[in-house]
C-alpha cells in the first residue's frame, strides 16, 4: 500500500486539490482536508509499521500479543481482538483510510465512510493505492471498502447495522 501510494502521489495530490477546490467554494473548512508531502509521508509509514510488525513474527505475533509490559508482580499484554468488519465513520481526513488498513493485520475488514468533502481524495488513495496493494497481498478488493456515498446517511447506516462488529 506504502509503495502504491508513494508512486501514485502526484495523482491522489490532484484530486485533493479538486476536493479543497470544492470545498472552500462552498465555505467549508479545509485543515483536515488537505494533505501534504509530510502526510504522504506518515502515511507511509504508518502501513509500513504493520508491515515490518507482521514480519517480525508473521501473523501469529499479532494474533498472541502485541507487546507485554512487565512489572515486578504483574504485567500488561495488549493483545488483538479478531472482530470480523469493522466500520470507520470519520470527517474529511485523507490519511485515516491508511490508518484504518491496520486492521488486516489482526484479521478483521473494514468499511470506510470518509466526509464527502474528502471523497475524491478517497477514492484516489482507494482505486490507485489500496486496491492495488490488496491485489498483491492476495486480498480480495472488499478486504477494505469505501463507501462511495457523500450523504451522511450512510454512516448512520453503519452505525444501526448489526452485523458489524464496531463502529467508530
Amino acid at each position: 500500500f506504502a509503495d502504491h501510494l508513494l508512486a501514485q502521489w502526484g495523482a491522489i495530490q490532484g484530486a485533493n486539490d479538486d476536493d479543497v477546490r470544492h470545498a472552500r467554494s462552498r465555505g467549508r473548512s479545509t485543515t483536515r482536508l488537505e494533505v501534504s508531502d509530510r502526510v504522504r509521508d506518515e502515511m507511509a509509514a504508518g502501513l509500513r509499521g504493520w508491515a515490518a510488525r507482521l514480519d517480525e513474527g508473521g501473523a501469529d505475533t499479532l494474533s498472541r500479543g502485541l507487546s507485554t509490559l512487565d512489572h515486578d508482580t504483574w504485567s500488561v499484554e495488549t493483545l488483538t481482538a479478531p472482530l470480523g468488519v469493522i466500520a470507520f465513520v470519520f470527517e474529511g481526513r485523507p490519511n485515516v483510510l491508511a490508518d484504518a488498513a491496520g486492521v488486516l493485520a489482526s484479521g478483521n475488514t473494514a468499511v470506510l465512510r470518509i466526509g464527502g468533502d474528502a471523497l475524491g481524495t478517497a477514492a484516489a488513495i482507494r482505486d490507485l493505492a489500496m486496491l492495488p496493494a490488496l491485489r498483491d497481498a492476495g486480498l480480495p478488493d472488499g478486504a477494505l471498502a469505501v463507501v462511495p456515498v457523500r450523504d451522511r446517511s450512510a454512516g448512520w447506516a453503519l452505525f444501526s447495522d448489526p452485523r458489524l462488529a464496531l463502529a467508530v
